[in-house]
């Protein structure tokens, strides 16, 4: 009983740090997921070629240019926002911009699930199966990449889902329901094997942002004094020791201990 109290005060007190630095982490999260969204649009590309050249004995030049154009917009608008804000010219937090992320991953999964109204032909199963694999392929491949957030993945999954599954189960086909429920299973098991990935990604960068706060208060200590946060005797012998090195090498002795004085006084 001693020991899982004690686990419980442990483990409290790391959730009260994590809260503390909770902002950076926030900034942290969002700078990876903008350089790894860059990687996911590359591989979008391919699969958005693959899914029309499969489709293109079936379906007219006029579905795939809707189609294209509404995914494109939904990807320029998310990379616009994205470049801006890596490039530091947006105001907004790192919280914002997750929950913006969020909502333009659910929009954007909404668009790739919509191919099923262009593409869905019904009492063709060889399509069909090409459909269910192209998006289960971006699909697996979000929640993969976007694991670093929580709900991320969810929120494309969900916007993809609610847009490509009811016509395979509205269409009263057996083989075309069995086609969706095979790809609901697969998103599941992508989504709960990502989980702990994902736990871990963040619990990392939590711990390095951790660490570089206890390093940095650890030299402040070491060089300040706790009260008045003057430097102190230790701090003093480590400049004068530089001093006096370069003292030897430039042979220059008054200007490099003015110099040093200076610096310490400051």
């Amino acid at each position: 009983m001693r020991n899982l109290i004690k686990k419980i005060a442990v483990w409290k007190r790391s959730e009260l740090k994590y809260h503390a630095y909770q902002s950076e982490i926030d900034t942290e999260v969002c700078r990876l997921l903008i350089q790894t969204n860059r990687n996911f649009f590359t591989i979008a590309i391919c699969i958005a070629s693959l899914l029309i050249y499969l489709q293109s004995d079936r379906n007219t030049w006029q579905d795939y240019f809707a189609w294209l154009g509404l995914l494109s917009g939904v990807y320029l608008t998310h990379g616009f926002v994205s470049y801006r804000q890596s490039k530091k010219t947006l105001t907004l937090s790192g919280l914002n911009w997750l929950y913006y992320f969020r909502v333009m991953t659910a929009i954007l999964g909404a668009a790739w699930g919509s191919a099923s109204l262009f593409f869905f032909h019904l009492n063709d199963y060889l399509h069909q199966a090409f459909l269910a694999m192209c998006l289960a392929g971006i699909c697996g491949g979000a929640i993969v990449i976007y694991a670093l957030d929580r709900y991320a993945p969810i929120c494309f999954a969900i916007g993809l889902i609610l847009f490509f599954i009811p016509l395979y189960l509205y269409s009263g086909d057996s083989l075309s329901v069995a086609i969706s429920l095979i790809f609901l299973v697969f998103v599941l098991y992508i989504k709960l094997t990502s989980l702990s990935f994902g736990r871990v990604l963040r619990e990392n960068i939590a711990l390095r942002i951790l660490s570089n706060a206890h390093k940095e208060e650890n030299e402040r200590l070491a060089y300040y004094d706790a009260l008045t946060n003057t430097p102190n005797r230790r701090l003093l012998t480590e400049r004068l020791e530089h001093s006096l090195k370069l003292i030897k090498r430039s042979k220059s002795c008054i200007a490099v201990m003015f110099l040093d004085l200076d610096n310490f006084k400051t």
